[in-house]
């Protein structure tokens, strides 16, 4: 009984036409024998940029993840929008006898005294204050034109001053990003130039 199932949400018109772009806040609640392994909270992060934390929300439809506790009965999973109907839905959750098989034994687990895994309140999360190699963008560049290459290097430069443009991390950040460029026919999206860049600053020891 310890089933894992995936609920999607959308938000339509009141014919059950899907609504492009639809970005409102969404509320996940759960009832019965289940628990949400997603967040409860879904909030569009369209407008977001280098944002540390979050779900990556940006317009429906959108999913969520739900967990039996093992125990078997009814899940109902509501999902609440503001100036919007909710909408609920029921998962029946059953005891499945097991199946004999010769030469095998499966005891069923005893639930007796099981807890949730709890984390350790100890723990910290620790930002360690380290200079980056590179630093990221906040809008996309569109670069066309046999010119395109000088032209990035030119804003690499300006974005990263003091950086050696004949150092190895520069050459490699300078062809990575000409790669995508050339592939997106002189586009450069800002989720791509600062994944790339991501990447290098994880090595920063390497180019030392």
């Amino acid at each position: 009984m310890g089933s894992v199932f995936v609920i999607q949400a959308d938000i339509v018109e009141a014919d059950g036409r899907h609504i492009l772009g639809a970005n409102k806040p969404l509320y996940w609640k759960i009832d019965g024998p289940g628990k949400l392994v997603g967040p409860e909270e879904y909030i569009s992060e369209r407008e977001n940029h280098e944002a540390l934390f979050g779900t990556m929300y940006i317009d429906v439809p959108v999913s969520n993840v739900v967990r039996s506790t093992g125990h078997p009965g009814q899940i109902v999973v509501t999902v609440e929008s503001p100036g919007i109907k909710h909408s609920s839905v029921s998962i029946t959750v059953v005891d499945v006898p097991a199946i004999p098989n010769a030469g095998i034994v499966e005891r069923p687990l005893n639930v007796h005294g099981r807890n949730t895994v709890q984390k350790d309140p100890k723990y910290k999360n620790e930002l360690r204050n380290v200079i980056p190699l590179f630093k990221p963008i906040d809008h996309d560049l569109l670069l066309k034109g046999e010119d395109a290459a000088w032209r990035l290097s030119e804003i690499l430069q300006e974005l990263n001053p003091g950086i050696d443009p004949r150092g190895a991390a520069f050459g490699k950040l300078l062809s990575s990003l000409l790669q995508i460029l050339e592939n997106n026919k002189g586009q450069l999206v800002a989720d791509d130039f600062n994944f790339v860049v991501d990447q290098l600053n994880n090595q920063k020891t390497e180019f030392e």
